[in-house]
Formats: structure tokens, sequence, C-alpha cells
């Protein structure tokens, strides 16, 4: 049969399924349709399965059953094939990707965008942004397409009994903060204002972190220095 995959070296193509393991094949077929790729991951029934080429650009879409992909095209050659019957559209920093199932972990996410392991994302929304968590999911079957940048991380000065500290300018808990000034165990630690005002953070009080705050540190009320 012509189109049946052989060990010939003339195409190859690599197909992952949802948790990104990954087998290769071959062709000797310069052209196959999605229902061969979905023949040649081993997945049955076929009709339970979908198709998503990913292209040179890194952009993902859809490959119906009796749909033609040319081999002969560079960066044609990767494949998914996912148990599910529909896809959802999302866009990572401008990239419009599509994925199999409702819902994608960050780290898929950057492994489809080719992001760093190291990169931040942030869900856009109406109301506000979102920090997505490392270990987090983003959800893709609610109304409209999601949205998701790389956070661009900016570094602002703030000073810690008078020596100068930069941290990312994001929210901290009081927790993060004692341990990023390296506040001694037990004390306590407190704002400065512009007044000179001191005031104690709560434990677990969250605090936006912006150019040019004070803080410094006391022991428990009763206490001596």
């Amino acid at each position: 049969m012509p189109n049946e995959l052989t060990t010939s070296p003339l195409s190859r193509i690599e197909i992952l399924d949802a948790d990104f393991t990954s087998t290769t094949h071959q062709t000797d077929d310069p052209k196959i349709t999605g229902s061969q790729i979905i023949e040649a991951s081993g997945k049955r029934p076929p009709a339970e399965y979908l198709v998503l080429q990913q292209l040179k650009n890194r952009e993902m879409e859809t490959t119906r059953p009796n749909e033609t992909v040319d081999l002969r095209e560079q960066g044609v050659e990767r494949f998914f094939v996912i148990k599910s019957d529909r896809s959802f559209r999302f866009i990572v920093d401008g990239l419009n990707l599509e994925w199999a199932l409702p819902e994608i972990s960050v780290r898929h996410t950057k492994l489809l965008a080719g992001l760093q392991e190291t990169d931040r994302l942030v869900l856009i929304g109406a109301a506000q942004n979102t920090v997505l968590e490392e270990n987090g999911k983003i959800r893709l079957d609610a109304s409209g397409v999601e949205e998701v940048r790389i956070l661009k991380v900016v570094k602002v000065k703030v000073f810690y009994s008078e020596e100068p500290f930069f941290l990312e300018a994001r929210n901290y808990t009081t927790e993060e903060l004692i341990k990023e000034f390296g506040v001694p165990e037990g004390y306590i630690l407190n704002t400065i204002s512009e007044d000179c005002d001191f005031n104690d953070l709560a434990p677990g009080q969250i605090l936006l972190i912006k150019e040019g705050m004070k803080f410094s540190s006391h022991p428990p009320r009763g206490q001596s220095s």
C-alpha cells in the first residue's frame, strides 16, 4: 500500500500525546492524512482522537481525518494525537495555539510556545490579570479565547535597615519579605512611611513592592533588642 507507514527515511514525523510523551515514525509517502497519523500512533478507536499539528512557527492547528499534510514542507512533522472531540484556542505571547483538552498545565504551555522554564506567565483578564503558579493549570473552556503573556519582571530598589535591596515589583507576603531581607528569627518586620511612621506587617499580609519603600524590624514587644 503506497500510503502505509514504513521504515523508509524519506520523511519523519514526531507524534506526542497529552503528556508530551514522544515517538518517532518514518513514512515513504511525502503526504500523510490525519487518519494515517492516528493509525501510526496506535490509538484506538481512531474516531475518538484528535490530531493537532504544530507548525514551523510553533502555532498549532487541527488536522482533520481526511486532510492531507505535505511532509516536504519543513517544520510540519510534529503532531499531537489526543483523545478528544474538540480543540480549544488560546494565545501565548501573540502565538495562536490549540489544545485538545479543556485545560493545560503551565509547564506544557511553555513547552508548546518554546518559552524558557524560568519564564513566568500571566493570564490576561477583563477585570484583572492573574500571575500563574508554576505548577498550575490554565482553563481553556471558558467563553472567549484565553490570552497568556510572559510576565515582564521589573525590579525596584527598596531599603531594609538602610541597606538597598533589588526586588521584583510584585506582591509579597510578610514571610517572603522576611526571607528576602534576612530578618532575624522572631523579629517583626515593619514599613517606614515618608512621615517616618513605623507600621508592623502582620503574618500573611500581602504588600505590593514599589520603588523606594523602606523597612526595618524589631524584636517582639517586651523583649530587648
